[in-house]
């Protein structure tokens, strides 16, 4: 996926699944359970079931994200 400077990913959980991102370019602040993690080129992520996420990107960012199971709709919006 791609996510352009200045977005913001508003607080959620996944309860359901398990994610692992991989940052291929770019650089973006996570917000994981109100821990900050400045992620950047080649970094990668792995994110338990109802961790609370929070993502503002501070440069235009192309990441990959694997998330299992896959589940419809498993995003809970805080």
């Amino acid at each position: 996926g791609v996510m352009k400077k200045g977005e913001i990913y508003a607080k959620h959980k996944h309860p359901k699944g398990k994610e692992i991102t991989i940052i291929i370019k770019g650089k973006a602040n996570f917000l994981l359970d109100g821990d900050k993690y400045i992620l950047k080129t080649g970094d990668i992520i792995y994110l338990e079931p109802g961790v609370e996420e929070e993502v503002k990107v501070l440069q235009d960012t192309t990441y990959v994200s694997i998330r299992t199971p896959s589940v419809k709709n498993n995003k809970i919006m805080l």
